[in-house]
């Protein structure tokens, strides 16, 4: 027997997303309406993308918390929105909803199969003519999809109070379902969350108009900016003059107040540096740099 909306949220308070993500996707598979199946694999992927780039060490730990939980409070409305009777309240209860559930999609698919050949697709059940659907493909300027934002990087998109933010599925394609048809013909406005990426056209409007939402993006320079400054041991004195080396193939030197700053190009562009940092008369210094967190104060030993 499924869990109640109630055992879900203690499963959630006990930091178990991945068994009440489990449960949803078993109870949420036969629904005539997939819209609750489908959210439930997104929040599945962005669950294990979160946690692969936090053990990678490609995200810090306040970044993977803040995914964290923007997931759970995403399962938590989902547990919410659940259909009545989807989640546990009696053994009897719950065998006359899945059969019910059961005869509803197979009504569901009948129906479905006439309208695809009448063309009255509208008539089907689970495309109410009061709801909206929109794709939206974040793609590059060639009109490819990025395969590094796949699973990590999310679209937002706003319909008055309601605020979408789902994750960029395969192929850079994401899904939004069950709009207000009071959109259809508005404008909307598509923002882009990703690390190292930003929209080609930020601000652009786009018509809700029944077509996909073709959006490009492109690496941004934050991952390419390296800075930081060089002192003594004491962190009083300023060491100028002092060689900066990363990844064994770009060097700069510090300046009068110990400073270095390097725009790097995209095809040397990533989410790590080696810096190696020499000056005559004292020790040399290793450490790794990740963009975006700002300069990076580096002290060297005699």
């Amino acid at each position: 027997m499924p869990p109640s909306k109630q055992e879900f949220k203690d499963l959630l308070a006990n930091d178990r997303a991945d068994l009440v993500i489990a449960e949803l996707a078993a109870i949420t598979k036969p629904l005539a309406d997939q819209h609750y199946h489908n959210q439930v694999t997104l929040l599945s992927n962005r669950l294990t993308a979160n946690k692969r780039e936090h053990n990678l060490g490609k995200i810090s730990s306040q970044e993977y918390n803040l995914e964290k939980n923007r997931i759970n409070h995403a399962l938590l409305a989902l547990i919410d929105s659940l259909p009545q009777g989807a989640a546990a309240s009696g053994p009897e209860k719950e065998k006359g909803f899945w059969k019910t559930m059961t005869y509803v999609a197979l009504v569901a698919g009948i129906l479905g199969s006439f309208a695809e050949v009448l063309g009255f697709i509208d008539l089907v059940p689970g495309k109410p003519e009061d709801s909206l659907q929109l794709t939206v493909y974040v793609q590059d300027t060639e009109g490819k999809p990025i395969p590094a934002l796949q699973n990590t990087g999310h679209v937002i998109v706003r319909f008055d109070n309601d605020l979408r933010d789902p994750v960029i599925g395969e192929n850079g394609r994401t899904n939004l379902g069950e709009i207000p048809a009071k959109f259809r013909g508005q404008e909307i406005e598509v923002v882009l969350v990703a690390e190292g990426y930003e929209a080609i056209l930020p601000g652009k409007k786009y018509v809700m108009d029944g077509e996909p939402v073709y959006f490009t993006v492109r690496r941004d320079n934050s991952l390419g900016i390296i800075q930081g400054i060089v002192k003594d041991r004491s962190g009083e004195n300023f060491l100028a003059g002092a060689l900066v080396m990363i990844d064994q193939d770009t060097t700069t030197l510090t300046d009068d107040l110990g400073r270095f700053r390097l725009q790097l190009p995209p095809e040397k562009q990533r989410e790590r540096y080696l810096l190696t940092v020499k000056k005559e008369g004292f020790k040399t210094r290793t450490d790794y740099y990740l963009p975006k967190t700002g300069a990076l104060e580096l002290r060297l030993e005699k």
